[in-house]
């Protein structure tokens, strides 16, 4: 169960990723895009803001990249390899900026430990 529990955030980023392969394309920039969204939730945290400002914190900065990817991609014409590479190097870039590499690790409500480490049953769900 610790496996399924630990693989379980991998597989969903695969499955977008999946479908931006099958289309033919290419995403470098999820892991940043992943780790850049999560610090601006536990930011959010760490400021006081409430689980639903947080959330939307983490999905923004996301979308943020997203629209980046896009407007990059599809609006000036760059490929989505050299377009995600840059994004990737952003993300990190920003990461190590707000964090100076120290780790943030905010109190947060219980009611946000069981959208990621839920049970039913006996089987754990990560909403």
């Amino acid at each position: 169960m610790g496996v399924f529990r630990s693989f379980s955030l991998t597989a969903i980023m695969a499955i977008g990723m999946v479908m931006v392969i099958v289309t033919g394309g290419i995403d470098l920039s999820v892991g940043s895009v992943l780790g850049f969204s999560s610090l601006m939730t536990a930011f959010a945290f760490q400021h006081g803001f409430g689980m639903a400002i947080a959330i939307a914190a983490g999905l923004l900065s996301g979308l943020m990249f997203g629209v980046l990817n896009a407007v990059l991609i599809t609006g000036i014409g760059l490929p989505p390899f050299i377009a995600t590479l840059g994004t990737l190097s952003i993300g990190r870039g920003a990461i190590y900026m707000i964090t100076h590499g120290e780790p943030l690790t905010p109190d947060t409500p219980p009611a946000f430990a069981e959208l990621g480490q839920g049970y039913i049953g006996f089987v754990p769900v990560p909403w």
